[in-house]
């Protein structure tokens, strides 16, 4: 038990993790409560959902992005997006140099590769309004939201590619923004 708390004591009340257990990460208390929400429709649906969000947690720790810069999107979609990525495509280290992107206000990134497993989005913005990223395919279609903030982020998102492919990122923001794509 993380919090040394007997359930039985209270049943069906959760509280804090940390505030009881200071060393547990804050994704790690996040998936625990959700898996608990009394209101099942906010539970995760499957347990391979939560085995995919841990090992997301577990692949981004293991680039050392500190737990507080890690935000972790699951959504489904029906386009070659998975949040689920097999251990064989978490790679240990970078197989290759990030795809680095900079820039102000509203923009749309070249175009660029990405091949299919996991994808590492290190994301900043120094802006006060919205920050919003989008991975779209070659043809604009979206794929998926990397990030939908307002003000200062300075972040990392975790997502699964199932196709190999062109994409390109369509990037909202009202200050300074750069984006590291990371595989």
């Amino acid at each position: 038990m993380l919090t040394g708390i007997d359930p039985s004591l209270a049943p069906f009340t959760f509280g804090s993790i940390q505030q009881h257990n200071s060393q547990t990460p804050p994704l790690l208390e996040k998936i625990i409560l959700m898996m608990v929400n009394m209101d099942e429709n906010k539970r995760p649906a499957s347990v391979s959902k939560v085995m995919s969000l841990l090992q997301q947690i577990s692949a981004l720790l293991s680039r050392n992005i500190p737990p507080q810069l890690i935000a972790i999107r699951s959504e489904s979609t029906s386009h070659p997006v998975s949040t689920t990525p097999t251990a064989a495509k978490v790679p240990s280290s970078l197989t290759a140099p990030p795809q680095q992107f900079k820039g102000q206000s509203q923009q749309v990134s070249k175009k660029f590769t990405l091949n299919d497993g996991l994808v590492v989005s290190r994301m900043t913005h120094d802006g006060k309004r919205i920050f919003s990223v989008t991975l779209l395919d070659d043809k604009g279609t979206r794929i998926a939201s990397l990030v939908s903030m307002v003000g200062n982020f300075n972040g990392a998102n975790a997502i699964g590619i199932k196709q190999s492919g062109t994409y390109l990122l369509n990037i909202t923001a009202d200050g300074n923004w750069t984006i590291n794509v990371e595989q």
